[in-house]
């Protein structure tokens, strides 16, 4: 099962901390953030519940994962309480992410098959300029902690 990519657009983005209790995850990131280094590329990381790897996301990324086993269960930490209308998404294959699916169909929602492509995407997300990335098990990628 294949979920993202998804976020919380303002006034209620959020922070998000990203576990894998049970199974393993191949889990992506993309930068949505305008005036970004970064903005539209991704990263990957292999989080798995036999080797706990907590992952911090910034606001302004959107978020996915691919369940690489039956059975996978993963845990988010939010700052902001779940908004239905402000909870949006890219579509899963529009950002150049290496799933690892070769010519497998991934198994979708509805309501992920439905998300516009990146390039369609006017992000409401702005780089203000600090140095918030994606941490990995407490090791920064780079700059500043947005978690604190």
């Amino acid at each position: 099962m294949l979920r993202g990519l998804h976020f919380q657009v303002p006034p209620a983005e959020q922070h998000k901390l990203v576990l894998c209790l049970e199974g393993s995850a191949l889990d992506a990131v993309v930068d949505l953030r305008r005036g970004s280094p970064a903005y539209g590329k991704y990263a990957l990381f292999e989080l798995s519940g036999g080797t706990p790897r907590m992952l911090c996301l910034p606001p302004g990324t959107a978020h996915g994962f691919l369940a690489r086993e039956e059975g996978t269960v993963m845990l988010y930490r939010v700052t902001s309480e779940h908004v239905p209308e402000l909870d949006l998404g890219i579509r899963w294959d529009s950002a150049g992410v290496p799933w690892g699916l070769e010519a497998q169909a991934p198994v979708l929602s509805a309501r992920d098959l439905q998300w516009p492509k990146l390039q369609n995407f006017v992000s409401p997300f702005v780089f203000d300029g600090a140095k918030q990335s994606v941490f990995a098990g407490g090791a920064a990628q780079a700059g500043g902690d947005p978690c604190v």
